[in-house]
């Protein structure tokens, strides 16, 4: 059968809702159906793209800003 979108089979094979992030998923995406993850906005991670990035900042809502360090730009 069939998914719809929006939908994924998890390891027990049930049809399970997309739960991604309004905020942190790209638009007009829906989840893996076959891994239930999301497909997140940069900056942006975890399953559902709820979380920024380490080295980032801001809120999902927001969008994770990346954080530009010296030592990284230059050879200091």
């Amino acid at each position: 059968m069939a998914l719809n979108d929006g939908h994924w089979k998890n390891k027990n094979k049930d049809c399970v809702k997309c739960n991604c992030s309004e905020y942190g998923s790209v638009e007009n995406t829906y989840c893996d159906k076959e891994s239930g993850r999301c497909y997140c906005k940069p900056g942006v991670t975890g399953d559902n793209c709820d979380t920024c990035l380490p080295h980032h900042y801001g809120t999902i809502q927001s969008g994770c800003k990346g954080i530009v360090s010296k030592h990284y730009c230059c050879n200091l």
